[in-house]
């Protein structure tokens, strides 16, 4: 996680679960669960840029087009 990038406070405070939900320690992995998807969702957008498209063919975005 070290060599991850350090997200920015709102996002970090965006992924911790509600603070009347469980133990610091259980929101810490919430949050450290969230930030690691998030750094594997970028791993494969740049792996495999052609499967993230944004409008993907035949979807409800692409019918107006």
């Amino acid at each position: 996680a070290s060599a991850a990038a350090k997200p920015p406070p709102a996002a970090a405070r965006a992924a911790a679960p509600p603070a009347t939900s469980g133990s610091d320690a259980d929101r810490l992995r919430a949050v450290i669960d969230e930030i690691e998807r998030a750094a594997e969702t970028a791993r494969q957008k740049r792996a495999a840029p052609a499967q993230f498209h944004r409008h993907r063919p035949g979807g409800p975005e692409t019918e107006h087009e």
